[in-house]
């Protein structure tokens, strides 16, 4: 009757406990049948979610922290994400050592001095188109026969580009050259304004083109903003070989002309401009070398797709580890803003922090807990009664209903609920002389830490070595010691066992 009693207020307990546990978020266990697993980030809600990709789903759940992740073919789990832009978001594993290479290129990239490079005018100033005009007439109107204007041998008078350049124009023009004079000017002219054409603000285009890189959030049109990216880098390449070529005739400026200051103030003007050209082309190979560092780590984000996935997915991670060992790798996403203008990318914050745990799926759970069990058993011992002229030993046959503590060792069978599984379970109760040993089976509530089993319980019996049983003993401590203990196979009685923490 009592264990009836026991046993409905045993499961009045449970059922409380599952209703009282749902509220709380406990990891999960996922089984990975084909060793990948997929991962897709929410941008809307800062979180990951996971879905099995092979069952044709997509709505996945939230990553909840230290979720399980139970690889059942082998050791390997390779981790698969949606594309994410890595000038936009950077993925990190706490489990490995990165040196952050796409943050390094960026940085680096952010030493481009904007003051630096911008060396090139494109426009000319009014006054200075003013004073060309004027310089123009006044340079036509001179007739002296021993000087030749350069107005008069050179064709192309359209101002450079350079405002430096222009002030050396305007000083041509406004300058009189002997007739031997004429083929070294008009050389030196031809191939500035060669030189000054051939410059172009670089700097902006690479602006316009790292925006569109930076901005671009589908994977489909990755592949059109890198073609258009290299076949502008290849252009610019090319007009900064055409420069090089072009430089080569300025180091040094080969001239001589009869008046000394005009020579020495000619060929510092070009010196000056040629280093000015210089500098900007080293600047603009950098620019060049970063965009192209930059285009590779796009190229890098998009290597290893999921062929099943139809390049959707791609392999950000793969997990290795032994049987007897689980690996927690904590998932990080970081936010970056991107300044296109100023060439910076700047960290925002973490979007995502996440901690996974991977292992070997075992479909048996082994766990070790304490509980207490009620059994209603009859045991056979022995005692001491005093006879009329002596003690002799006396049989008892004991009975009891009692509540016992007992360490537990379960095997839980995974079923795939999270709510109800099954267990097989070994106790030992902690008394010494004649410890129990409870074999049985019931439920466990995982969620809630709860379990309820009951089984039959097996125990050591008494008996008499030299001793019977209503005969003489001198004293208790000689029945105790002649009192054998021997493993009953015959089980005792039965047991009903419950578990709070396990």
């Amino acid at each position: 009757m009592m264990i009836k009693q026991l046993f409905l207020t045993t499961i009045s307990i449970s059922i409380c406990t599952m209703v009282l546990g749902q509220g709380a978020t406990k990891p999960r266990q996922h089984l990975v049948k084909e060793n990948n697993i997929y991962l897709s980030f929410n941008k809307a809600k800062s979180n990951i979610e996971y879905f099995d990709y092979n069952k044709g789903l997509r709505n996945g759940n939230p990553i909840i922290s230290n979720d399980v992740f139970a690889i059942k073919s082998n050791t390997t789990c390779n981790i698969y994400m949606d594309w994410l832009n890595p000038l936009q978001y950077v993925i990190t594993f706490k489990d490995s050592i990165y040196d952050d290479p796409d943050i390094k290129i960026l940085e680096d990239f952010l030493q481009l001095s904007y003051g630096r490079l911008n060396t090139v005018s494109t426009t000319a100033t009014n006054s200075l188109t003013t004073s060309y005009e004027k310089l123009s007439k006044e340079s036509i109107a001179n007739n002296e026969k021993d000087l030749i204007s350069g107005l008069e041998f050179i064709i192309n008078k359209n101002p450079f580009q350079d405002k430096d350049l222009r002030i050396l124009q305007i000083f041509f023009f406004k300058t009189k050259f002997k007739a031997e004079e004429k083929t070294s000017i008009l050389n030196i002219y031809n191939e500035l304004k060669d030189l000054d054409s051939l410059q172009t603000d670089h700097l902006s285009e690479m602006k316009l083109r790292f925006k569109k890189l930076a901005e671009t959030d589908k994977i489909s049109d990755l592949s059109t903003e890198i073609t258009e990216t290299n076949n502008k880098i290849t252009e610019i390449k090319k007009n900064i070989d055409k420069i090089k070529n072009k430089v080569i005739r300025f180091s040094p400026v080969n001239l001589t002309l009869s008046d000394n200051f005009d020579n020495v103030h000619i060929i510092s003007s070009i010196d000056d401009y040629v280093e000015k050209v210089k500098a900007k082309m080293q600047v603009d190979e950098l620019g060049v070398k970063k965009i192209q560092e930059i285009v590779a780590l796009l190229e890098n984000s998009r290597i290893n797709p999921d062929d099943n996935s139809k390049l959707e997915y791609f392999r950000v991670k793969q997990i290795q580890f032994d049987e007897d060992k689980h690996v927690k790798t904590s998932i990080t996403i970081t936010k970056y803003k991107i300044d296109s203008d100023n060439l910076e990318i700047i960290k925002d914050k973490e979007v995502v922090n996440k901690n996974i745990i991977f292992k070997k799926y075992d479909p048996v759970k082994i766990s070790v807990s304490t509980g207490i069990f009620f059994a209603n058993f009859t045991l056979k011992g022995y005692g001491v009664a005093q006879g009329s002229t002596e003690l002799t030993v006396q049989e008892d046959n004991i009975t009891s209903n009692t509540v016992i503590p007992a360490t537990f060792l379960n095997f839980q069978f995974d079923l795939g609920s999270r709510t109800l599984l099954p267990l097989l379970q070994l106790g030992v109760d902690p008394s010494k002389k004649r410890p129990f040993i409870l074999l049985g089976a019931g439920f466990a509530i995982p969620k809630s830490k709860f379990a309820i089993t009951g089984g039959p319980i097996w125990t050591w019996e008494q008996s008499l070595d030299k001793l019977t049983v209503g005969g003489p003993v001198p004293s208790t401590s000689d029945l105790e010691k002649d009192i054998k203990y021997t493993f009953d196979m015959s089980p005792k009685g039965w047991y009903l066992g419950l578990q709070f923490s396990f």
